[in-house]
């Protein structure tokens, strides 16, 4: 299942082109570092649910939990805005040893520390999508990983077909290589239009974060709106028993209820999983296509690493 978390991915070997070494080292290095951090937020949160769960906001906010999982929202949430406002803090009294620092030193930089500063917690969170800093914080790593994964990605591509234009990469990638896109099809249920398609899509996810980091307008919602009914069009085409995603997920996929104009839209578990599990197989079984053809025609293939 493409939505699936699977942060795996097939080591390296002989079998590979050379270049594949550094992309499944940082394949693997992305995987270390989101889950790393989620796990110190999880294990954080659960170390201090008994002090929260005799706090005021934690019996406000009870009232509104519907099941477990909201209850976990809540605790976790309550856990980080906990440590975000001592992060705030922390801000302040860092200036104000600058300033101590500069003035026993005979230095004076006027002006330079008398900026107004307030980071209004409740503020960033009305500017996102989300409704709580739990669902924020962990969709941010995702939006992380996710942008780290595909710069990858699209590097190393770059170097396999000598091409510069991204839309494309995937297509050319795939050109005069019959035999691979039959392995992908009838191996990993991944054909050529749906490949293509999921990558066009992404790629409108990857400019809205790299031009606004996030913050949606009229034309990105259009944009990607578009390339998702293409992506959804090309899933549904494909055989029943062939679905590599979730039919319930599909309608909630980037929901456009949620790319609302004005506001940082941040990844789910399952945008970013469906991507990852692209990544994962498309490119090791495209690496050890180009180490077969490099054999038999006795060229070795290109060793340099686009990380």
């Amino acid at each position: 299942m493409l939505n699936m978390q699977i942060p795996t991915i097939e080591n390296y070997s002989e079998a590979h082109a050379d270049w594949y070494r550094g992309f499944s080292t940082a394949f693997n290095l992305s995987q270390l570092s989101n889950n790393l951090l989620i796990s110190y937020i999880t294990t954080q949160a659960e170390l201090n649910s008994q002090y929260f769960e005799n706090t005021r906001e934690y019996h406000y906010g009870i009232n509104m939990c519907r099941n477990g999982d909201d209850r976990t929202d809540l605790l976790h949430s309550l856990d980080i805005i906990d440590m975000l406002k001592l992060i705030v803090r922390d801000f302040a009294a860092t200036n104000s040893k600058h300033q101590n620092l500069l003035l026993c030193r005979g230095l004076s930089i006027e002006g330079y520390y008398d900026e107004d500063v307030k980071v209004d917690l409740d503020e960033i969170l009305e500017s996102t999508t989300e409704k709580s800093w739990n669902k924020l914080i962990r969709g941010l790593v995702n939006v992380f990983e996710f942008m780290y994964l595909f710069s990858v990605t699209e590097d190393h591509l770059k170097e396999v077909v000598l091409l510069t234009s991204t839309p494309t990469i995937v297509s050319k990638a795939l050109k005069d290589k019959p035999g691979l896109i039959k392995h992908l099809e009838e191996e990993f249920k991944l054909p050529r239009d749906f490949m293509i398609k999921l990558w066009n899509f992404y790629l409108e996810i990857r400019n809205l974060y790299a031009h606004s980091f996030g913050y949606i307008n009229e034309k990105d919602k259009s944009s990607i709106t578009i390339k998702k009914a293409a992506f959804v069009e090309a899933y549904e085409n494909l055989p029943f028993e062939w679905h590599l995603i979730d039919n319930d997920l599909v309608d909630t996929f980037f929901d456009e209820d949620k790319l609302i104009v004005g506001k940082m839209y941040v990844m789910s578990v399952s945008e970013i999983c469906v991507f990852r599990n692209f990544v994962r197989i498309f490119i090791p079984e495209l690496s050890k296509w180009e180490k077969q053809e490099a054999v038999k025609a006795n060229v070795k293939p290109d060793e340099s690493s686009a990380i």
